[in-house]
């Protein structure tokens, strides 16, 4: 079965199947429900394919916070509220990620519902990546001694304590 022919099963364009493919578009269960219809099979055959740890172009992201609006994040801490299995962004053979979801703010183009998966930075990296205007997570100290992070985009500003993480890959729930 082509993708075109896919789509056309799940009464969806074929654009939206790729971005499925792609990990540009969360695979919901709505999704793998029609998806399953489409291909006369159970969601738990699609997966493994779909989601197969041991394959290397594979990764997890545990999301440990949300967005706010002011572009602060609320960590999670320790809870365990969900991971995210996508494809490996290329740039980061074997990235140290965590994800953020976007709650009740925006940041550039991404909106509620979406993930944002980030790449921790070990100390002040000054890599060329970091100041092409890509979205950092920032740590600020404040006078409690307590720590609060924020989402920038590059370059960072001075009074940002250190960098802590860089975007490497979006998906996009809307």
């Amino acid at each position: 079965m082509s993708m075109q022919d896919l789509a056309a099963a799940v009464g969806t364009s074929q654009q939206q199947i790729d971005r499925l493919e792609k990990g540009k578009r969360r695979l919901t269960v709505d999704w793998m429900d029609k998806i399953s219809a489409a291909l006369n099979c159970g969601i738990t055959e699609l997966l493994p394919s779909v989601y197969d740890n041991r394959d290397a172009n594979t990764a997890k992201a545990k999301v440990v916070g949300k967005l706010k609006k002011n572009g602060g994040v609320e960590w999670f801490g320790d809870q365990e509220i969900y991971s995210i299995l996508f494809g490996r962004p290329r740039e980061m053979p074997s990235p140290r990620l965590f994800a953020i979801v976007v709650e009740d703010g925006q940041l550039g183009n991404y909106c509620k519902g979406d993930e944002l998966v980030f790449c921790e930075l070990d100390g002040e990296d000054k890599s060329p990546s970091v100041s092409r205007g890509k979205f950092v997570i920032c740590a600020n100290s404040k006078k409690t001694g307590d720590v609060s992070y924020k989402i920038f985009k590059a370059p960072i500003p001075k009074k940002a304590s250190q960098i802590k993480a860089i975007l490497v890959k979006s998906i996009v729930n809307c």
